[in-house]
């Protein structure tokens, strides 16, 4: 039976370069970029005024 932390032989070892970089720098990037586009987007909403572009459409 295996024990918690217990192991079977040896792991293998990492060949994927990506997984040797480090990857809080890019995650930060596009969290931050997800922040803007969606404060963005809430800011066009709130500040979109359609009534002024149709003069006399009612």
């Amino acid at each position: 039976m295996i024990e918690v932390g217990e192991t079977m032989g040896d792991l293998p070892t990492n060949k994927i370069v990506f997984c040797e970089r480090s990857w809080k720098t890019p995650v930060s990037i596009l969290a931050f970029l997800i922040f803007v586009t969606f404060a963005w987007g809430i800011y066009l909403l709130d500040h979109y005024d359609e009534d002024d572009n149709f003069h006399g459409a009612d």
